[in-house]
């Protein structure tokens, strides 16, 4: 008797192959448990692991325990980026405009004030990692830093505009980590939806008008995570000369004329930017004779100012991590100490300087090390270690998160 041949079954028409359990070592579970939430690829148990970029997918403990739900990348030392602990969740465009509602109701306190350049999405904290969104004025300016993410930020994007009434958004993809040579060559924003934004947009901040393009590749021309440190500087401004160094638009200097200060020196590499500042300056009336941009090195103009024996109760140092333009090349990490030397020979008794930096792998201790270095015989105190604004919240136990930090200091 001949053996009975067996066709397997055919699955139904639109039956789903059920994905293996994702399941992490010991060391991933703590980690995620402890607030961090980024999941190593070496802390995959499944040697096997075939998901789709950006695929969201539940994780478990070895015993098959529910752990979180994380987004997936397939490139890279990280694998899964949380999005939740919760348990029994469905993540589908109802989840995602939740999340994206959630959000919003966390700047609350920001609605109706004189302010209309605001973080609305600020990655992992808003449980939307991998995204960030920003208001500003009538239009949504949405970074996604992960690939495989497009219908996620359509999703969060369309609810935001829905819930604000805004004209319409945009969306970059900045997918290399900021600061490295192909940075430069990020496309321009494209739009997603609503309006199309014209060239220059006007924003807000405390009652300050600046000048945006959100189109622009490499940055809008305005940064609402200083608004913390530009309140600072407005009111110790009174009867101050100030100076702003790396001033780029202008909105130190700003704060700084609406505070009271008798002036202000903006220092910029950049001539584009200090036209931009000056374009600000008159967008707020403010007069000539108290708002000047110099285009130069950053060193080659402190030298100068040293030799015609300049002095200044105020300044913001405001540096970028890294820098290349026709004077040299800027570096934080080891150009920092030196500027402050060079700075308190331009500083009077009892003045204050803001400093700040935005490189997230300068520790503070390392931050407070480099001007304490450069303070020779004068005596720099910390006032006060200026926090990011609430609509940029960090999570606890993920260091990676806190990227700014600012101090103001007196110095005698």
């Amino acid at each position: 008797m001949k053996p009975t041949s067996r066709t397997p079954a055919k699955k139904p028409p639109g039956a789903v192959t059920r994905r293996a359990m994702v399941k992490l070592e010991d060391r991933g579970v703590k980690a995620i448990r402890s607030g961090h939430p980024w999941v190593y690829r070496n802390a995959i148990l499944n040697e096997d692991l075939v998901l789709k970029q950006g695929e969201v997918v539940p994780l478990h403990e070895i015993d098959g325990r529910f752990i979180a739900t994380g987004i997936y990348a397939a490139d890279g030392a990280i694998a899964f980026r949380i999005m939740s602990q919760e348990d029994n969740i469905t993540p589908d465009d109802s989840w995602l405009r939740t999340l994206a509602s959630r959000a919003l109701a966390r700047r609350e306190i920001l609605r109706g004030e004189d302010t209309n350049a605001i973080r609305l999405v600020n990655g992992e904290a808003d449980n939307l990692p991998g995204l960030t969104v920003t208001r500003f004025g009538d239009w949504l300016l949405a970074i996604q830093y992960l690939e495989g993410m497009d219908h996620l930020t359509e999703v969060v994007v369309e609810q935001l505009q829905k819930e604000l009434g805004l004209k319409g958004a945009y969306k970059q993809n900045r997918l290399r980590p900021s600061g490295s040579p192909d940075m430069q060559r990020i496309p321009p924003s494209r739009r997603l939806i609503g309006e199309e934004a014209p060239l220059e947009i006007e924003v807000m901040e405390g009652g300050i008008r600046h000048l945006v393009d959100i189109t622009a590749p490499m940055g809008v021309g305005f940064f609402p995570d200083y608004r913390e440190g530009r309140k600072l500087v407005r009111q110790i401004a009174p009867g101050r000369r100030a100076l702003n160094l790396f001033s780029y638009t202008g909105a130190f200097g700003l704060a700084a004329l609406a505070g009271g200060a008798t002036e202000v020196v903006n220092v910029d590499s950049s001539q584009k930017a200090n036209t931009k500042a000056f374009q600000n300056a008159q967008l707020n009336d403010f007069s000539a004779d108290r708002f000047h941009t110099v285009t130069n090195d950053i060193f080659r103009a402190l030298n100068e100012m040293v030799v015609r024996g300049e002095r200044f109760d105020l300044a913001i140092v405001d540096p970028p991590s890294f820098s290349k333009g026709k004077g040299g090349t800027w570096s934080s990490s080891r150009d920092y100490t030196t500027l402050v030397k060079l700075l308190l020979r331009l500083m009077e008794p009892a003045s204050y300087i803001l400093f700040t930096s935005n490189m997230a792998k300068l520790a503070i201790e390392e931050f407070e090390r480099s001007i304490a270095l450069g303070s020779g015989t004068r005596t720099i105190s910390i006032i006060q270690r200026v926090a990011s604004p609430f609509d940029y919240p960090e999570l606890p136990g993920f260091p990676e998160g806190s990227y700014l930090k600012s101090l103001l200091t007196r110095v005698e």
